[in-house]
């Protein structure tokens, strides 16, 4: 989601109220601000994966 922000500004499409959130991200200005929330993301999977057995999952 944040990776669409970031190339609308790219992009020039300024969505204000949400450029104004995301430009608090690390890394946003080298339009790359995606990279700290993808990593988070990553790393919560990670844990969901090793604490819910895999028979639960589905």
């Amino acid at each position: 989601m944040i990776s669409v922000f970031d190339g609308l500004k790219v992009a020039n499409i300024d969505v204000k109220p949400v450029t104004s959130i995301l430009s608090h991200l690390p890394l946003y200005e080298q339009q790359i601000g995606w990279l700290i929330p993808a990593i988070v993301g990553a790393i919560i999977g990670v844990i969901i994966s090793r604490v819910i057995p895999e028979r639960q999952r589905g």
